[in-house]
């Protein structure tokens, strides 16, 4: 839905998400549960991939595993080049060890896309505490 943040019948809305800036997205369930949530403008291209990023985290946050690793992959598979695909790549693989309780699901899953495909990204940082320590 589309809401006039200068309208002051849409104030209690506004201050329910502390809405500051648009546009603001939220991917949220019937009762206003929040799963997922962006600000700002993203071409057209960018924003589907984000959108589909919402869905699979509301579907990881339903513990539907197996659909979310699904729609991670969708990600990975459609939009391999897009900004949220490292995030796609750590999730995919966190809902997989989740699945099966295999380690080597985890940590083969963030080698083979995150230190491969985006070594650079931030995600491919959230799970370095994986690896032996750098000494300078």
């Amino acid at each position: 839905m589309q809401v006039d943040t200068t309208d002051d019948a849409n104030a209690p809305l506004v201050q329910r998400f502390r809405q500051i800036w648009t546009p603001d997205l939220r991917v949220l369930d019937p009762d206003g549960f929040e799963y997922d949530a962006w600000q700002g403008y993203w071409p057209p291209t960018e924003f589907t991939a984000r959108l589909l990023l919402g869905r699979a985290r509301a579907l990881a946050r339903q513990n539907r595993l197996q659909d979310a690793e699904t729609a991670y992959e969708e990600i990975l598979h459609r939009f391999p080049r897009s900004y949220v695909a490292p995030e796609a790549a750590y999730w995919r693989a966190v809902c997989r060890y989740k699945r099966t309780h295999e380690p080597d699901d985890l940590l083969s899953g963030w080698a083979r896309t995150l230190h491969t495909r985006y070594p650079d990204s931030q995600w491919r940082t959230a799970q370095s505490f994986t690896e032996p320590p750098l000494h300078w």
